[in-house]
């Protein structure tokens, strides 16, 4: 019987994130993200979430294509250029009861990044790919420590060739059984 809770959003979220507005300038979001270390911003207006920015939406290059006269003023005058130019208005969401699964699920298949978090339609955080790989990190820790003593046991158990010389230990480049001094005559295969 499987007794593990599943893992919720609230246990991973990053909670009160830093948030812009949509009449904020590229500029300002820009240096949010460079000084908080983060990728992704929710942009609020008047306690709603209105859309999300990420540090992707604020490169110049993103537009060229399909905007270039924007990309031109982004790449020149990223204060000129308002939040609500540049930001992504259809918003993913998930709750603090959702499940991670779900959260990945979602990130995955919708090719996002960042989840804001609502709880009763106010931001109660963010969830990022970040997160949810940490969410990760101790079982594939606790795995690697599993598979690496595995091996260690499995060199130890082996009964490996014992060279006699310290000099030919050596040319070894790994010394799995460091030399002991032994008195003569008590060597392998002594009786």
């Amino acid at each position: 019987m499987n007794t593990r809770q599943p893992s919720l959003v609230e246990r991973r979220m990053s909670f009160m994130p830093c948030t812009v507005e949509p009449s904020d300038s590229v500029g300002h979001a820009r240096a949010l993200l460079d000084e908080r270390g983060i990728k992704h911003l929710p942009v609020m207006s008047n306690e709603r979430l209105v859309g999300i920015v990420s540090t992707h939406d604020l490169e110049a290059r993103t537009f060229s294509d399909k905007r270039p006269a924007l990309a031109k003023i982004l790449e020149a005058h990223p204060d000129r250029v308002k939040i609500n130019s540049v930001m992504t208005r259809d918003v993913r969401i998930v709750t603090p009861s959702d499940n991670l699964a779900y959260a990945a699920q979602l990130m995955r298949s919708k090719h996002i990044g960042a989840l804001p978090v609502l709880e009763h339609d106010r931001l109660a955080g963010i969830i990022s790919r970040s997160d949810l790989l940490d969410a990760l990190v101790p079982d594939v820790k606790t795995k690697a420590n599993m598979v690496g003593r595995r091996s260690r046991r499995s060199v130890r158990g082996s009964n490996p060739v014992r060279r006699s010389s310290p000099m030919q230990r050596a040319t070894d480049g790994v010394d799995l059984h460091p030399a002991s001094p032994r008195p003569p005559g008590s060597g392998p295969g002594t009786v």
